[in-house]
Formats: structure tokens, C-alpha cells, sequence
């Protein structure tokens, strides 16, 4: 087998790893083998001994396993020790259904990675990655049990992530291509390589740069090409690559093997020149070719010299083909393949679910999400788009269309995340993103969920095109999900979106991506300094004058001890609890008779309104900053009891207790004769 299968396990294994599984691989000690490419990561190697045939040449996928179905099995399963993995990935063409039935038992899920189709398999997913014209979802309908769940095409690829990087910063197309990559894959049996490279030596295409990737497992004609490289001017050899993504985005063409690396090169929108060197190849390479994706040759047996001439002319001329062949190409393999089966098989909860304003960088995925749809493109630039995300994953896409009498809120889910049932959610995201006036339709393909319990307008404030902030910024917020401060939040995070800036709101620490500003406004939580490397700043908003009135419910002390004037502050966060340098501080007056609802108000306008200061002055604010002076003093935390009532004393004295205490969460009571009484109190006038 070729060495894509080792490097798509490890691409997935690397990806699972990050989401906090422990990885185990199982391989076999065969001459060739790439146990050397896993060395170094993160996983357990385990190493089965080679058969007394140490090198297996059949062209018959059952022998290349090297030892009966049965023997590997009951090696598998001693190596498993007892531990019954949570989940079992199989890539390999010589294991069918008879080897998955005995591992059966000692695993709780079984996923295959395959693109043959051409065997029984037990499983509960069924991975196939490749590009496939003809009846592409039924290829496996009859091979896997009714309960498995079929993954198949470049939705799927399992690609480093590499590519979906460069395929995002990938570089206008060239007029003329300058530059040419060769590379047949790890193993090049019948040295194509040379044969490009001889083909290449023509002067026709002499001004031609040429880059030459020798495969891991060819040191059999590595002498020869190396000849070759020395006869032919601009030819640079290149030792194995663990990814080709850096060498693949600056060739305008390539010309290669069938097997993983097409998909990458679609990726990147690199026009190809397609060979197949083994039978398993050939119907991908051909579904290519019939969708005009690439220029296949043939065979490996019958590619010719002159062959590749025809080709390499043919490519050079048709700027056309080259321009629509990488537009194409990109839109069917975008590169989320690996984490989008990493989040099927370790899904994150629905609370840690994300939406961000849509970027360039989203463009290719939104227009994607769209086509799948069947959406209407026109007039996509006059709506507002949000990308759903489970942290790097993108679930769909959210628009926001405005109308004179109505406002539609639709959703695009993601076909592969269907089961995820996320429209909850997303009304959620969207009530907390827009305010409490947010949608009267929300529209997920054919169903129609009226936005019970909202109101039925949408206020939209449009981004000012003539307005002078050039500055677009990433920025966070997080608060406790609980949080009275979550009402007063949305305005500001609508304002600071409609101003061109990227806008993260959450609840728990890991929800948190890097960013430029964090702010940290209800949150009761202490913050690691991980979580503060994130960020340029770290910005908390505290109701006291700082250093004075550190610690718990400052507005609620000061008011207890009579204030009619409460001092905001904004200062950066540090190690030290409420001790970072200042950069703004604001007051709101009281009148006296301010109940709770109405104190949160006043606190929550002044607390925005110095967020807002921030992003609107940065970076000159920094500059502005001044160390805490003074002596520090702490209010320690409020607890139920705080809010006990005297029966003995007056209604007058005991007033501002009354204005303090929250009606429901911490209502104050009082206690008389053996009984506890509760009170409320609102304000009539």
C-alpha cells in the first residue's frame, strides 16, 4: 500500500490527540513499512512481528496483510491487553468483515477507512474520502450493515492542515506557469519521475522552473533521477516531505500519482497531470478526469514519454481550463475534511457551540454551504453571514435578511452535522447576539420555527460605510452563563460587529480562541495565564475605584454603606486579583431610589461604554494607562444570608438592603416566631 494510508491515519490521530484522546496504533514490521513516520508524535507504537515472508509483492490486496485474517486478529486483540478502546479505526485493504466480527467484541465502535468498495465490512462508520462520478453514495450500501453511517467524498479528506492554510493565502494564478512539481507518491515503480523529467528536458520547456519530490520508499532510482535533475537547468531535487502543502502552493503544475495527494492538490487548486501507478487508482483518477478536474494520462504501463509532452503542451496553453480546473477544485475539497470527522467522532457539547461574523477567510465554505442548499446567491453581499462553529469546525452558516415588514433569520446547517439538532442553538446565539428583539422566522431548509417567547422585530444597525475606523480587531467576551450583564451585552457586540470587527461571545474558558481583546464582564471564575496568552489584552470592568473595593459585589457594598456615587473601572487583568494597570474609569450618579434592575442599568451603560472606549481608542489608550495608587481594600462575597431583614427595625433604615436584593435569586426574608418569610419589592413610580 501506498504511504497515504499511514499519513491520513496520523493526520486523524493528530486531530483526535488535540481533542483529548489517547491514540494507540497497531502496525506490522514489513520491509517499507513508515512505522518511522508516527515516531516522535504523541501515540503508542505497537509493532506486530513480520511474517516469515518479510516482503509482500502480490498484486492480490488479500496477501498484502502477510498472515491469515485469523493470526492478525489474535495478535490485535493480545495487544489490546483487556482495554476496550472507545473507538477502532481500520485502513487497510486486506481486512473484510471476518476480521472486524473478530475485534468485534473488544471495542465499542469500529470505524473503516476504505475506497474500494469491494468487500463485506462490520462497522459503524465507513470512511471513503475519494472524488466518485457514479452512484458515489450507494458504492457501500450493500457491503456495511443497515446501522453504519457512510462518509464518503472530499468532504471527508483526511488532509493535514497545512492545506486548508495555504489553499486559503493560495496565490493569483499566473498568465504563464512558471513552475512545475513532480512527485509519484512514496513508491514510483516504474520511475515516472524520469520519464517527466525527460519529457521536461525538451526546449520547448526549458524556461520552465522544475521541483522534484522523491518518494520515501524509491531509493531505487534515485541515482537516476538525480542524473536526470543534473542534466536539466532550474531542476531542484527535494528530499520526502512529511506535507507538501509549502512546495505544492508554488507550482502552477503538477504532475503525479493518483492516491491521497489529488485531493490535496485540489485543495490548493494546483492543475494536474494525472498517472495511476496501481489498480486501486484508476477509478478515482478517472472520475477526475471525467469531471474535468484533471488531465489523466493513464496507466503507469502505458504513460509515455510523448505522452507526457502532449500533456505538459496541452496544460501550458489552456490558461482557461487552468483557471476554471482550481476554482473547481477548491470548491470540492476545502480542507475542514479531518476536523469534520474529528467532531463526529468526538462531538463537543452544544454549549461550547460558537457563531462569528463571516470572513474572506469563510467565503469558500459560506458559498459551499449555499450550493449544497441550493440557495439563491444573488444578493448574499446584502445580507449579514455568520459561520456556526464547534471551535475550528465550521457546523453552517447563519443569515440575516432585512425586510420592511419582516426579518428572516436563515439557517444553513451543514449536511454532515444534521444529526446535531442545533437549531436550539442557534436561536439561542442569535437571541444573545441581536438582544431580546431578534427574529419571527427562523428558516432551516423546509421547516419554519416560529421564535416563541421573542418578540417579532429585528433592529438592525447597519455598518456605516463612511465611518473612520479602519481597524478591524478579534475580540472576546466571555461571562458567566448566569450573568445578569448577559442582556446588556448584545447592543455592544452588535455595534462592535456592524464596525467590521470579529466578535466572540462565551461562557466557559474553553470556548476562548486566540484574539486581539478579551473582556471579562460577570465572570466569577479565575482565569489561568494560558487562557491570558490568548489575548494582546485582558480587560475586566470593576464597580469601585480601584485599588479601593477589590473583591465581591462592589455596587451592592457601596450602595449598603450609602454611596450616591458609584466609580467603573477598566483596568487589564493580571495574576493578582483587581492589580492591573487602569486605562479608564467612569461614575453614574444615584438618585436614591434605585432598586436592583435599575442599579445594573446604570452600571451596565457605564461598563459597555468604557469596553466600546477601549477597542475605539486602541492602541493610543495603551499609552494613556496609570498603576492602581492608594490603599487596597476587599468586600468579601455575598451570600443568601446577607439579605435577612430586622422585623424590629424600620422599613427606612433597612431601605437600601431592600434596593440591593435580587427578587429572585436572593430575595430578602426575614425570620419571626419559628417561621421565614420572603419579601419583594418593585418601585410603582
Amino acid at each position: 500500500m501506498g504511504g497515504g494510508h499511514i499519513m491520513r491515519c496520523r493526520t486523524l490521530a493528530r486531530e483526535l490527540y488535540k481533542k483529548g484522546a489517547r491514540v494507540e496504533f497497531i502496525c506490522r514490521e514489513y520491509d517499507g513499512n513508515l512505522i518511522h513516520e508516527l515516531l516522535g508524535e504523541s501515540f503508542v507504537i505497537h509493532v506486530l512481528p513480520a511474517s516469515a515472508n518479510k516482503a509482500v509483492s502480490s498484486d492480490s490486496y488479500k496477501d498484502w496483510l502477510g498472515v491469515s485474517q485469523q493470526v492478525d486478529a489474535d495478535e490485535t486483540i493480545a495487544v489490546l491487553n483487556g482495554q476496550i478502546p472507545d473507538l477502532l479505526v481500520v485502513d487497510h485493504y486486506s481486512l473484510d468483515v471476518h476480521w472486524e466480527k473478530k475485534l468485534r467484541p473488544y471495542v465499542k465502535m469500529i470505524m473503516v477507512i476504505d475506497d474500494l468498495a469491494n468487500r463485506m465490512h462490520d462497522c459503524d462508520l465507513l470512511l471513503d474520502q475519494n472524488y466518485h462520478t457514479v452512484h458515489a453514495e450507494v458504492r457501500y450500501e450493500k457491503l456495511v450493515p443497515k446501522y453504519c453511517r457512510n462518509l464518503i467524498g472530499p468532504d471527508y479528506a483526511l488532509l493535514n492542515e497545512n492545506y486548508r492554510f495555504y489553499g486559503n493565502i493560495r496565490q493569483q494564478r499566473k498568465d504563464m506557469p512558471e513552475t512545475i512539481l513532480i512527485y509519484m507518491g512514496g513508491i514510483d515503480p516504474a520511475n515516472l519521475t524520469c520519464v517527466a523529467l525527460q519529457a521536461l528536458s525538451e526546449p520547448e520547456f526549458g524556461h520552465l522552473d522544475v521541483m522534484v519530490v522523491m518518494g520515501a520508499n524509491n531509493p531505487p532510482h534515485k541515482e537516476l533521477v538525480e542524473k536526470y535533475i543534473e542534466l536539466r537547468p532550474l531542476t531542484t531535487l527535494y528530499p520526502p516531505q512529511e506535507c507538501l502543502a509549502a512546495l505544492m502552493s508554488k507550482a502552477d503544475i503538477f504532475i503525479g500519482a493518483g492516491g491521497a495527494t489529488s485531493l490535496e492538490r485540489l485543495c490548493l487548486g494546483v492543475p494536474t497531470i494525472l498517472v495511476s501507478l496501481a489498480d486501486n487508482q484508476v477509478n478515482i483518477c478517472k472520475s477526475l478526469a471525467e469531471a474535468d478536474l484533471v488531465k489523466y494520462i493513464g496507466r503507469s504501463n502505458v504513460v509515455t514519454f510523448q505522452g507526457f509532452i502532449k500533456h505538459i503542451s496541452e496544460v501550458l496553453q489552456d490558461k482557461d481550463w487552468r483557471f476554471q480546473v482550481a476554482l473547481k477544485g477548491q470548491a470540492l475539497v476545502d480542507g475542514l475534511g479531518t476536523y469534520r470527522v474529528a467532531e463526529l467522532l468526538m462531538p463537543i457539547s452544544n454549549e461550547s457551540i460558537n457563531m462569528r461574523r463571516a470572513s474572506e477567510e469563510d467565503e469558500r465554505y459560506l458559498n459551499r454551504l449555499i450550493n449544497l442548499h441550493q440557495q439563491d446567491l444573488r444578493g448574499l453581499l446584502y445580507l449579514r453571514s455568520y459561520i456556526l462553529r464547534a471551535r475550528d469546525v465550521p457546523l453552517g452558516a447563519i443569515q440575516i435578511e432585512i425586510g420592511e415588514t419582516e426579518n428572516i433569520v436563515s439557517v444553513l446547517i451543514d449536511p454532515v452535522f444534521k444529526y446535531r439538532q442545533l437549531e436550539p442553538t442557534v436561536i439561542s446565539l442569535v437571541f444573545h447576539l441581536l438582544g431580546s428583539n431578534t427574529i419571527n422566522v427562523f428558516d432551516s431548509g423546509k421547516v419554519k420555527y416560529p421564535a416563541s417567547g421573542l418578540n417579532n422585530y429585528l433592529r438592525l444597525y447597519h455598518k456605516n460605510e463612511n465611518s473612520s475606523n479602519t481597524s478591524s480587531y478579534l475580540i472576546a467576551v466571555i461571562s458567566d452563563s448566569d450573568s445578569w450583564i448577559n442582556s446588556y451585552i448584545p447592543d455592544m457586540v452588535n455595534d462592535w460587529l456592524m464596525d467590521g470587527h470579529t466578535v466572540l461571545w462565551v461562557h466557559e474558558h474553553e470556548g476562548l480562541q486566540p484574539g486581539d481583546f478579551c473582556f471579562y464582564l460577570g465572570l466569577s471564575s479565575i482565569v489561568s495565564e494560558d487562557i491570558l496568552g490568548l489575548f494582546r489584552n485582558n480587560l475586566v470592568v470593576h464597580g469601585s475605584a480601584l485599588p479601593e473595593g477589590k473583591g465581591w459585589s462592589p455596587l451592592t457594598w457601596q450602595v449598603l454603606e450609602g454611596a450616591t456615587q458609584i466609580p467603573v473601572t477598566l483596568f487589564e487583568a493580571e495574576d493578582k486579583v483587581d492589580s492591573g494597570v487602569i486605562y479608564a474609569q467612569d461614575y453614574f450618579k444615584l438618585n436614591g431610589y434605585e432598586l436592583i434592575d435599575e442599579l445594573r442599568e446604570k452600571q451596565a451603560a457605564s461598563t459597555m461604554k468604557l469596553c466600546r472606549l477601549f477597542v475605539n481608542q486602541y492602541p493610543g489608550i495603551l499609552s494613556s494607562s496609570k498603576p492602581q495608587v492608594g490603599t487596597e481594600s476587599f468586600y468579601k462575597r455575598r451570600i443568601s444570608a446577607d439579605s435577612e431583614l430586622n422585623p424590629a427595625e424600620s422599613l427606612i433604615k433597612q431601605f437600601n438592603l431592600l434596593r440591593v436584593a435580587d427578587n429572585i435569586r436572593y430575595p430578602c426574608f426575614f425570620e419571626l416566631n419559628g417561621n421565614k418569610y420572603k419579601i419583594t419589592i418593585d418601585r410603582m413610580s
